[in-house]
């Protein structure tokens, strides 16, 4: 599986960027909004720094949003994989403990 790394406070053109992450062709933004919601080979978005994309491109963040729900194949991971594991263990340390 392929795996992306989504660094907000690098990235110039979010769509331009995530176009050649997975390899799709040059082609119009609606028409590429339809490729990457219909795309099917597996792959993991790792969104860094989420906030700083918020204030840059919040269209493309809401993109990102619905893409996550939508399909199936795209994973969107929002922050660094390290804070995601320590909220999850964490959240199973709680579920886990006997009361």
């Amino acid at each position: 599986m392929k795996k992306i790394l989504f660094d907000c406070e690098s990235v110039k053109d979010p769509y331009e960027f995530l176009r050649e992450a997975l390899e799709i062709e040059p082609m119009d933004k609606a028409q590429l909004k339809r490729r990457i919601l219909g795309f099917r080979t597996p792959a993991i978005v790792e969104v860094e720094h989420r906030f700083e994309g918020v204030k840059r491109w919040s269209e493309f963040i809401n993109f990102l949003e619905e893409v996550s729900q939508k399909n199936r194949f795209l994973y969107i991971v929002w922050g660094p994989k390290k804070v995601e594991n320590l909220i999850a263990e964490e959240q199973m340390g709680q579920i886990l403990k006997p009361d």
